[in-house]
């Protein structure tokens, strides 16, 4: 990756080696240089999008890289997921071999899950982390909730008189975001990650489905519900230069949020909230970047000010949509500590998108594992990520890399692309690339079932025929603490 030249004259300002480039525990100041600009943000300033944008985080930037999912991508996308070495190794043995069998259907022929790890590992591996947060209850009710979200493109037609072309981003999505805790959302490039995330920003409608906010239904974009939804349910996105605008000062960019949902107040006390806010995500003298533009800060620092923006009208809900995958490897683990860090201090509901499913288990707390528009697997992040139940979910996690992994061991085979969107496959959409696929793969589409055995209640599930009991009447069809159909059944 490409470092790009220095930002500013300025030698006063904080150097690039900080908290992001050293290990979790050890102090400093600011983060390092990063990577080519993105975009001009004003491309898409006069799209919906864009307007979107401004009354979502209060500035004149645009809203993202793109006005299509991310399932767009799907030329291209590869199975064995994009490893990095943002986070920290993982010490436990590598997951297990794919089971052999291919007419094995019983859910005793998939291996058996190992015993979870300790918890507070886990949590201990981030520098700043306080204790975990407490342990799911079926009476909580979620800050955030989406019930059977789809959102689908229609894109073209197929010859004059065809029917249109829909890319289906996102297919029967549920999902929960609770206070206090962070879940992960994981898959490749186009499985529709940012476009779940994007819905449940109202950045764009969805299909079909519905969102709840504290167990109430979200109403229509408009008036003061609407507004209100907006300033408790904030988004970091994925370019930070590209949302940011770069005609405006990072005290422009923090104080116009500020205004347009606070209360009304002066002009010397909405400068001093700026500094605090700058204070808060590590960006000292702060009078010193208050006054910087987004061309003279790096990456690093950028995503700082994204981070400051979103929290300038105290949310409750934070979508962090890949929020390292454009900074240096050096400066990720900064990042993610901060929003660690944050998240807990505020008791935010954190949804973090990431195609990193080591990061996942060391950041957050929860992990579903999306494939071509829908959930495929969830649980615990410890247990989705040592005992992962889903195929596409252990080649995920053989993808990564891990220094006990014996040397010289094969790595995954590769099983060709992922599906067009526009053009699914019928039943389960991984089928065609399974090395397990029986003939109900497919014909019908699996719902979920419990993927450990021994601990049905432990809340980890996967959308797979093999974990199906042998006894059709035994098979649940629905998420578990959900008392909603499945996303993956048939309807």
């Amino acid at each position: 990756m490409t470092t790009e030249p220095p930002a500013s004259n300025d030698r006063s300002a904080a150097s690039d080696t900080g908290p992001e480039a050293a290990w979790p525990g050890e102090p400093g100041s600011a983060p390092a240089s990063e990577g080519p600009p993105g975009p001009d943000p004003t491309a898409v300033a006069g799209t919906d999008a864009g307007r979107d944008m401004r009354t979502h985080n209060g500035t004149g930037g645009s809203a993202d890289e793109g006005t299509t999912a991310d399932a767009a991508e799907h030329s291209g996308a590869r199975h064995r997921g994009h490893p990095t070495s943002a986070s920290p190794a993982p010490t436990e043995p590598a997951a297990a071999e794919l089971p052999a069998p291919r007419h094995a259907r019983r859910a005793t022929d998939v291996p058996a899950a190992s015993p979870a790890p300790d918890r507070n590992r886990r949590h201990t591996a981030i520098a700043g982390s306080p204790v975990s947060p407490p342990a799911p209850g079926p009476a909580r009710t979620p800050a955030l909730e989406a019930r059977g979200i789809s959102r689908h493109y229609p894109v073209s037609r197929r010859g004059l008189w065809g029917s249109p072309v829909v890319v289906r981003a996102a297919d029967d999505v549920e999902l929960a975001l609770y206070h206090g805790e962070i879940t992960a959302v994981v898959g490749e490039s186009g499985s529709g990650k940012s476009t779940v995330a994007r819905v449940l920003a109202r950045l764009e409608p969805p299909t079909r489905g519905q969102l709840l906010l504290d167990g109430e239904p979200v109403g229509k974009p408009r008036g003061r519900a609407f507004q209100s939804y907006l300033r408790r349910v904030q988004m970091i996105f994925q370019d930070p230069f590209a949302s940011l605008n770069p005609i405006h000062t990072v005290d422009h960019h923090l104080a116009r949020p500020l205004r347009l949902h606070g209360p009304r107040r002066s002009s010397a006390e909405v400068h001093a909230e700026v500094l605090a806010l700058l204070e808060r995500v590590s960006l000292t003298p702060a009078e010193q970047f208050a006054s910087k533009r987004p061309h003279e800060l790096s990456g690093g620092q950028r995503q700082r000010v994204s981070i400051a923006r979103a929290l300038a009208v105290r949310p409750e809900i934070l979508l962090a949509d890949e929020p390292v995958s454009m900074l240096d490897v050096s400066i990720r683990l900064g990042v993610l500590n901060l929003l660690r860090r944050l998240g807990h201090e505020d008791g935010l509901a954190l949804l973090y998108i990431t195609h990193d499913i080591a990061s996942a288990r060391y950041f957050a707390d929860n992990v579903r594992v999306m494939y071509a528009g829908r959930i495929v697997e969830g649980g615990p992040a410890e247990a989705v990520t040592q005992a992962p139940a889903h195929p596409y979910t252990r080649l995920l996690v053989d993808s990564a890399p891990d220094p006990d992994r014996p040397p010289g061991s094969a790595p995954p085979e590769r099983l060709g692309e992922a599906p067009d969107p526009a053009d699914p496959p019928t039943g389960c959409r991984f089928h065609p690339r399974c090395p397990l696929a029986m003939p109900v793969c497919a014909e019908e589409a699996p719902p979920v079932f419990p993927a450990a055995a021994a601990d049905p209640e432990n809340g980890h599930w996967a959308a797979c025929w093999l974990l199906a009991p042998e006894d059709p009447e035994a098979r649940p069809g629905a998420l578990p603490d959900s008392p909603h159909p499945t996303p993956n059944g048939r309807r």
